[in-house]
Parts: structure tokens; sequence; C-alpha cells
């Protein structure tokens, strides 16, 4: 594994990975490991945030080969609009006028909303989801015998997160659920893996999390209506910004087969073609198919 690094450009910087992979999918995965690790170090040297963004081209080692091959993905941003609508104002009152409105679980609940990336999301939704299942008194128990500990007669008990009320409160979002995935899975390895910090948030763990916090979500909206006294409805979820990602596969004719990967991709033929185009825009300009072919991504892109 082989990576670059260019100089900054505005709020970015471009890495470049030379990645051993049976795919570019699995190159993909096989990259995130390794950035992660660089971005760590050179945050922690410059005192900087770095993220990583979007992989913005592949090419493959096709030595030997003049037709080549490259996948390009282009990345848009635009701001997302609330949509507020009567029902949702009337809802909104009806929370504020409640006598004992979940004024932290709504706080973490919103917070989760503003968070782009996964782990955020993640961290401010189970805080919403962890208040509203509520405490109980757990037995304090012996950690070599493991039997319950008393002091002048009485057990001894410490308040712990109602993790029964737990997953009575996620099967209403989730009829699937099983109590012994909930205390296993859900609880003692995704819960415990984010907040004991015990876990790198690789792509598998971040995959997992990322199907988890909608029906943590869905089960807050029910529990939250339920304590308020407002309709149970299914809400759009928002974002600050709409993030749109393009991707296309090309084929061009290389001037150096003898190259791994080919340095003369038609970057800016392609950018004249394609760059800065908005969602819903068409360009009637015939592709110039003497320096590329515009593939089908979907299609050839799966065995590549």
């Amino acid at each position: 594994m082989e990576i670059t690094l260019a100089s900054p450009e505005a709020d970015w910087m471009r890495a470049t990975l030379t990645i051993e992979a049976s795919s570019w999918k699995d190159a993909d995965v096989n990259a995130q490991p390794a950035l992660q690790a660089v971005l760590d170090a050179l945050s922690f040297a410059t005192g900087a945030p770095m993220l990583i963004s979007h992989w913005e081209l592949i090419l493959k080692d096709e030595t030997g080969s003049a037709q080549r091959h490259a996948l390009v993905c282009e990345r848009s941003k635009q701001p997302a609009r609330a949509m507020l609508t009567q029902q949702g104002i009337e809802e909104a009152q009806s929370i504020l006028s409640a006598s004992n409105p979940p004024e932290l679980e709504l706080c973490w609940h919103r917070y989760a909303l503003q968070r782009e990336l996964v782990l955020d999301r993640f961290v401010f939704q189970w805080l919403a989801f962890e208040r509203l299942a509520g405490t109980h008194q757990v037995e304090s128990r012996c950690p070599s015998c493991g039997l319950a500990v008393s002091h002048c007669g009485k057990l001894l008990t410490h308040s712990g997160s109602d993790r029964d009320n737990g997953f009575a409160l996620l099967s209403k979002s989730d009829s699937e659920l099983t109590e012994a995935v909930f205390k296993k899975e859900i609880w003692g390895h995704d819960r415990n893996s984010v907040f004991h910090g015990s876990k790198y948030p690789r792509p598998e763990l971040l995959k997992r999390l990322q199907s988890l916090s909608p029906k943590l979500r869905r089960a807050c909206e029910i529990e939250i209506s339920a304590r308020c006294g407002v309709a149970d409805n299914q809400r759009p979820t928002g974002s600050n910004e709409l993030n749109f990602y393009k991707y296309n596969m090309f084929e061009w004719n290389s001037a150096h087969p003898e190259d791994a990967f080919a340095r003369d991709f038609p970057q800016a033929a392609i950018q004249e073609q394609f760059a800065g185009m908005k969602m819903g825009e068409v360009r009637m300009r015939p592709l110039d198919s003497s320096t590329f072919v515009l593939l089908d991504f979907a299609k050839d892109s799966a065995t590549w």
C-alpha cells in the first residue's frame, strides 16, 4: 500500500492511494482504514479536523493494454429546506404545552438530525433513546462469585440504564428484533463499542450504526409522541444540506500501455463535458467519442 498526499487546496486535500484488491469495491473498503490512520496522525499534528470526503477517481493496473478504464465520482451539494406544515406547527405547540415534556430527550433527538457523520448521528440518537428507556436499580454482585452483595443486611444496588425497557422501545420500530440480539449485539456490541471507545470506527461498524440509527429514531418518535399526546406519524428525516454523488465509468485509449496506471486519463475533456452539471440538467452537446467513451456504470463496473 502506498499513500501520497497533495498540498491542501482551499478546505480539502487530495490523497492518492495504491491498493491491492480484487475489485474497485474492495479497494474502496481497503483504503479507508489506511486513510483513517493518516488523518488521525495529521489531525493530531496540525490540530485541524480532518474527515474522509469521497473518492474522486479510480484507476486500475492494466499494464500492457492500450484500452483503459476509469471510475469518476463527482460530489455536489445544495441547501435543504425545512418543510413546515400546519400539522407540524400544531404538533410543536402540543409538545410545548405538555405538562412534562421530555426536554433533554428532544434536545438529543434534534442534535442527531444536525449530524451528517454516521458515528455522530448514532451517538446523539442513542442518548435520546437511552434517556427515554429510563433507569432502574441493579443489584451489585461480587466479581468473583457472582452473588449479590449486601451490607448491614441490605442488598447493595446501583442505578443503571433499563435495558429491558430499551428492548421494549426498539421493538416498536423493529418487530423482528429479539431480546437476545438487542442485548448482545445492539447494546453489548454497538452501543458499548461507541460509548466505551473500545472499537475503531471501521466501515463494518459504521454500516451497522447507519442501519440502526433510523430504527432508534423511529422508536424515539413513537415514545415522544405518546408522552406529549400527539399523533404518531412517520416523519421525514432532513438535513442542513443535500449531498449528491454522480458516478461514471469511462474508457479511452492510452498512449502509454506500458504504464500500470495510465497517466493520460482525459480529465480535461471529461470536465468540459460533465463538470458542474446540476440536478436534472441535460446537455445536448454530443460526446467526443474520439477522446473517451462513456460506459454503463452499473453494468460495466460490476466486475471491474
